[in-house]
């Protein structure tokens, strides 16, 4: 099964339209084995030579988007905004943030107070949380959050108040009201909620992915895919990259087809067209 790359103008008109940096939304992507969980959002890195889109998703992983074949959108600029979530305070900028539970989960090195069912507006809540720790006598010296987190898990609207080293803040009495206001605010710790409810939190870990892909020339050779996979695979080993060859041909033989096949190879080679190749193989001699 063969399929034509994109024409240049095509590429091109892929990235006028998709530049570095554009925010996407993925509404379905057609990887029956381990695609990307529909409604993540991720920041493009790139527009390769065959018109996929290189994406860095917010959970973490770095799959390629197909134009054709997956289904997603770009953010609008309300979403945006959500994201960036800058508001203005009594006193100055406060940050609110939207996150993903994935983001959560890489928070191992953080500690702060979750409060759950925070419907509405977030800096509301934000406000009158820290009216209320005030007013408690847990927010000493004027202190107060000045950023926060908001998320969903389970069908809520949740928020994080990180805590932050010089903050002013009795411990002690936050620890005794959050207890008695449990049943209000379901407020618990970071580091309780995350491996109680998300299944713990993640470990950095390098990517095997990471790291400058080598450019390899599949632009114009044959449509056959064990052909294109043995050419990317050369490619990889040139250049010490012997494990990635490896994990892309072991995930390319469980795909069935042709364009996961096509964007599992996008993911660990820059596809370039034959003509560049032998360009640059002339410059160097």
């Amino acid at each position: 099964m063969n399929m034509p790359f994109p024409s240049r103008e095509q590429v091109e008109a892929i990235r006028k339209n998709y530049p570095p940096g554009t925010r996407i939304m993925l509404n379905n992507m057609n990887d029956p084995y381990s695609p990307v969980e529909s409604g993540t959002r991720g920041t493009l890195r790139y527009v390769d030579d065959s018109g996929q889109l290189g994406v860095v998703w917010d959970n973490g992983r770095s799959l390629s988007l197909i134009p054709g074949e997956d289904s997603f959108r770009k953010l609008t600029q309300q979403e945006i905004a959500q994201e960036q979530g800058m508001k203005m305070g009594g006193d100055g900028a406060v940050s609110i943030r939207l996150i993903s539970t994935e983001q959560l989960r890489r928070m191992g090195d953080q500690e702060g107070l979750v409060l759950q069912g925070c419907g509405g507006d977030p800096q509301e809540w934000l406000d009158g949380i820290n009216e209320i720790l005030a007013q408690e006598g847990i927010l000493k010296k004027g202190a107060g959050f000045e950023e926060a987190y908001t998320f969903r898990h389970d069908g809520l609207t949740c928020m994080l108040f990180p805590f932050k080293e010089d903050m002013e803040l009795d411990v002690g009495r936050l620890a005794a009201w959050r207890l008695a206001s449990y049943s209000t605010f379901g407020g618990t710790w970071l580091s309780d909620y995350v491996p109680n409810r998300l299944g713990g939190f993640i470990q950095k870990q390098k990517s095997s992915l990471e790291g400058a892909k080598p450019d390899c020339p599949l632009i114009g050779e044959d449509g056959n895919i064990f052909r294109i996979m043995g050419i990317a695979s050369e490619a990889l080993r040139e250049n010490g990259m012997q494990e990635q060859a490896e994990e892309m041909c072991s995930r390319i033989f469980q795909c069935q087809s042709y364009d996961s096949a096509l964007s599992i190879i996008g993911d660990y080679v820059n596809i370039t067209a034959k003509e560049q190749a032998e360009e640059l193989s002339m410059e160097m001699n």
